[in-house]
């Protein structure tokens, strides 16, 4: 993922909320869930 924050931003207006606190991670990554509960980190590739 070239530009995390970017990403982030689309997610989030398109109902996919970070869940960070799963895990303490660095700040240019996110913790992200799909419907079923499957969780994916958001990085920079």
């Amino acid at each position: 993922m070239p530009d995390v924050e970017k990403a982030t931003d689309y997610l989030k207006q398109n109902g996919v909320a970070t869940c960070d606190e799963i895990e303490e991670i660095p700040q240019n990554m996110h913790w992200i869930m799909d419907p079923s509960g499957t969780v994916f980190n958001l990085q920079k590739k």
